[in-house]
């Protein structure tokens, strides 16, 4: 089934509408799972912490984009352009108080070092980076992930640019590849194995 969707840029007013968004949407992801615990209560609560100030970063670096059925936000993703994806120190920082009160400091420590881990195996291709990417649990399966994939790559191809991103979800990867993303590595971070793809850019 696909369902009527409307894409637009998110303002800074809805942060926290797309970060409720996002944590339910990746609840379930094997690298949140082994980050932030089991308990699917306090997963979705530290993630939507997590996703607030990271948004906000990345409204000032670059785009967030949301996916509209019926005037309700159901899906979010990130888009960032080159030279920009990666947060510096300072970025990070900022990151660290709603992560206490999300997650406590030991699953805070985890998250940098995911963060680490991921710019040790960033493309060194100049790219727009897509992420996080989510559809709130109770729509997904009905086409708007691809709207906002679909947003994305027409973005990125009017710059002629290549698009990366990081995904921990196998079934993840057969999607990306729809969308002419390719598998350019494969590796373990917190144990979890995540998949790291670009797309080339457009001619």
């Amino acid at each position: 089934m696909v369902t009527p969707v409307k894409i637009r840029e998110l303002a800074l007013h809805e942060v926290e509408h797309a970060a409720a968004v996002l944590g339910r949407g990746m609840l379930n992801n094997p690298l949140h799972i082994r980050v932030f615990g089991r308990e699917a209560e306090h997963r979705e609560r530290a993630l939507r912490m997590l996703f607030i100030p990271v948004l906000r970063q990345q409204m000032r670096k670059g785009i967030v984009l949301g996916a509209f059925v019926a005037d309700r936000l159901t899906g979010v993703t990130g888009m960032v352009p080159p030279k920009h994806c990666q947060p510096g120190f300072a970025e990070q920082v900022a990151v660290l108080p709603a992560l206490i009160r999300g997650s406590g400091m030991r699953r805070s420590l985890r998250v940098f070092r995911w963060v680490r881990d991921w710019s040790r195996h960033d493309a060194a291709t100049p790219h727009w980076h897509l992420g996080p990417v989510a559809v709130d649990q109770i729509y997904q399966g009905q086409g708007i992930g691809s709207a906002l994939l679909r947003e994305f790559c027409q973005r990125i191809d009017e710059h002629q640019t290549a698009g990366y991103l990081e995904t921990d979800k196998p079934e993840n990867v057969a999607f990306y590849q729809r969308f002419g993303f390719a598998v350019i590595e494969a590796h373990p971070v917190l144990g979890v194995r995540n998949w790291f793809m670009i797309r080339p850019a457009a001619r």
